[in-house]
């Protein structure tokens, strides 16, 4: 039984020794797109606070005015970081980072 399972451990083996590692530049790159993920997307979140304080100021709290002015606000601060979020997870990908960049804490 021993017998039949050193092919299968060997042939695990080999895949692991062939897998392309990360090296230590991709390891940075991606580091830095992460970096760059968490800056662009703190970004949107001020932008929307600024689009907001519109709002607040323009605006009734409880008036539907005020609900049209924070829709529209959270898809302009949406809109403003659409195309460069698209572009980083392009960029991401092309790399060869793992998985997808993790949304920052808040």
């Amino acid at each position: 039984m021993k017998l039949h399972r050193a092919p299968i451990v060997l042939q695990v083996v080999a895949v692991l020794l062939m897998a392309p590692a990360v090296s230590a530049a991709d390891h940075a790159q991606c580091h830095a797109l992460q970096e760059r993920f968490n800056r662009l997307y703190i970004s949107g979140f001020q932008n929307f606070d600024r689009l907001m304080d519109q709002c607040d100021n323009t605006t009734a709290g409880d008036s539907p005015d005020n609900a049209a002015c924070s829709e529209q606000a959270a898809q302009k601060a949406r809109a403003r970081i659409a195309k460069p979020m698209s572009e980083l997870k392009q960029e991401w990908r092309a790399t060869g980072c793992p998985g997808k960049p993790s949304e920052p804490d808040l």
